[in-house]
């Protein structure tokens, strides 16, 4: 679909017009991201023998649980030989202990993995029996691994490192090598799907089949994003602040779009117009040149720029292409030490801290080709963030907490490209492409008795934003305990009336702030915690949740050490019973965490 342009008529100044005109280019351009697949059966009948497959997930936002059902409904009803076809069950990884292992014969492990190198929290229960020697009744398994991560991070697919490496180590056989994905893996994990296919012989994917659900059929998705308008976005610190903290509403109305408080939504963003900019300036180019991507779509440079590569995220290729790009012997040298096994270090600190821009002023003498620039970026994704509205409170509509990322590094201001997105460059009324990513552990209890308490500092109030309203509006009786934090009350108390009027109305019982920069000591919400552990042991004892939102590499972290000093003093445990008490909560589904 073409973009609009807006008529000379329109009541906009001519610099107006164009920003505007550029804009929805690279909105529809980014929305435009795949074609509707042919419809057909996902679940072909027949009453050919099955031949078991267990398919295990871990997920933290969803991605692994959704690759791991794709892989599952493309192998549903193949070929298995032997006059059998597969049939394959996909279970998370906490529901190990139900099979059989003994009678299994073949096993894929699907997994993201998050904060430090961190098992998603469905999988840590079996990660820590694989650990143990109760699982060498896995050795006689033929299996295969599937992971997703970020290669900005050091620990990338550390989850899925972990398991292939033991599944190896107590003797089972691979069916073929691990796939270790990026944020940019869907062709790749089409393409290992395939393999996988292969490698069980289960051949071409049954007839009229489909892996992945069609967008036309079950509506607005990542690859086909409903465009939301926008309807509001208020700052919520105050102008003396630090931090921009921005309440953005967008229209879900027409859509027949459905959440659930604690899901997700994902958002496309179009890149700052002045980076795409100065890249183009930079290959000494005029952005009209065409490039084509590498789903083999051709558009302009700036085009491609704007709306379909990543310009924050530099990954390892950029300093290859830079490689072969710079005459200067200094720079090809220091490029090659940053490649190398030692430079390992250095290369994560430069590409942790810099966009694509300061790669490339970084190494000057390089001859920019536009080409050659896009096949080096990694492809954009969409930016999750947990909703911070209850649909029963606000029906037609979905709320996010956006905190507006600004680093300034030397002569730049660099923006998140998502928050500065819609905090500065979406006008009200015009669309922003988004989609609803489900949660599969992260909501309110469902028992609407059950006590709740929330840990959520920072922009990490935001689903328990939604969940208190979610519990107003359900009439839940379950007692709400909030502990909320950032720098400074008379700035930075997010949402303070709302969350006031929640306290007023009886709708949250307990209210505990933590504002470290209001004193000399530093205050945090795990601070606080230890000082109610008694009472808080009283909460947990009698059944309540206890769910966390927020930076997943400290707060949450320190939130959990915290969890089990409350458990260990409130409760007269030894540090060792504390930490199974909590093991025991989350299997149980009352420790949910919701981290990034």
């Amino acid at each position: 679909m073409n973009a609009p342009i807006l008529p000379e008529t329109a009541p906009f100044t001519t610099e107006q017009r164009g920003w505007l005109n550029g804009y929805l280019a690279g909105i529809f351009s980014a929305g435009n991201l795949s074609a509707a697949r042919p419809e057909g059966p996902t679940t072909p009948a027949s009453s050919v023998p099955t031949r078991s497959l267990r398919i295990l997930y871990a997920s933290q936002s969803g991605n692994a649980e959704s690759l791991a059902f794709a892989l599952g409904e493309r192998l549903r009803g193949a070929d298995a030989g032997d006059g059998h076809v597969w049939g394959p069950e996909v279970l998370p990884m906490e529901r190990h202990a139900e099979v059989d292992w003994k009678a299994e014969t073949h096993v894929v492990f699907a997994t993201s993995t998050w904060g430090d190198g961190d098992m998603p929290d469905n999988g840590v229960a079996f990660w820590n029996w694989l650990s143990t020697d109760d699982a060498l009744v896995l050795s006689h398994l033929r299996f295969a691994v599937l992971g997703l991560g970020d290669r900005n991070y050091a620990r990338f697919c550390a989850a899925a490192r972990r398991i292939d490496e033991r599944m190896d180590a107590i003797g089972a056989a691979r069916l073929l090598d691990a796939a270790l994905l990026d944020t940019d893996y869907e062709s790749a994990s089409a393409s290992w799907r395939e393999s996988l296919a292969s490698a069980l012989g289960a051949g071409a994917a049954p007839a009229g089949g489909s892996s992945e659900k069609d967008p036309v059929k079950t509506g607005w998705s990542k690859s086909n994003p409903f465009p939301a308008p926008l309807v509001e976005n208020r700052r919520l610190n105050a102008r003396e602040s630090a931090k921009d903290t921005r309440h953005i509403a967008l229209s879900l109305a027409g859509s027949g779009l459905t959440y659930k408080a604690g899901d997700a939504l994902g958002v496309w963003p179009v890149n700052h117009f002045e980076l795409v900019d100065s890249l183009v300036l930079a290959c000494n180019a005029s952005g009209r040149e065409p490039v084509r991507l590498a789903d083999g779509q051709e558009m302009s440079f700036r085009a491609a720029l704007l709306s379909r590569m990543d310009l924050n995220r530099p990954i390892p290729e950029i300093l290859s292409f830079l490689a072969d790009s710079s005459p200067a012997q200094g720079d090809r040298r220091r490029i090659r030490h940053l490649l190398s096994e030692e430079g390992a270090e250095e290369r994560e600190q430069l590409l942790g801290e810099s966009d694509v821009l300061d790669i490339l002023r970084a190494f000057p003498t390089a001859r920019l080709e536009p080409q050659s620039l896009v096949d080096a970026l990694r492809k954009l994704s969409p930016r999750l963030y947990s909703i911070s509205s209850s649909p029963l409170a606000h029906p037609g509509e979905v709320h996010l907490t956006v905190g507006i990322q600004k680093t300034r590094l030397g002569d730049r201001l660099r923006l998140g490209a998502a928050s500065s997105f819609l905090a500065s460059r979406v006008p009200l009324g015009l669309p922003v492409n988004v989609f609803v990513q489900p949660s599969s552990h992260f909501h309110p209890p469902q028992d609407p008795s059950r006590d709740l308490i929330m840990c959520g500092p920072g922009t990490g109030i935001a689903p328990f934003r939604g969940f208190l309203h979610e519990r107003a509006a359900s009439g839940a009786t379950g007692r709400n305990w909030l502990f909320f934090g950032d720098q400074r009350e008379q700035q930075d108390f997010l949402y303070r009336d709302e969350i006031l009027d929640f306290r007023g109305r009886g709708v949250l019982h307990q209210l505990d702030l933590a504002f470290s920069r209001d004193q000399e000591e530093k205050i945090y919400v795990q601070t606080r915690m230890r000082e109610r552990a008694r009472e808080l042991w009283s909460w947990l004892d009698g059944g309540a949740v206890f769910c966390v939102c927020g930076d997943a590499k400290r707060m949450a972290k320190d939130v959990d050490a915290a969890l089990v000093d409350v458990i260990r003093i409130g409760g007269g445990k030894s540090h060792e019973e504390a930490v199974a008490w909590v093991q025991a909560m989350a299997a149980d589904k009352r420790y949910l965490r919701d981290v990034y």
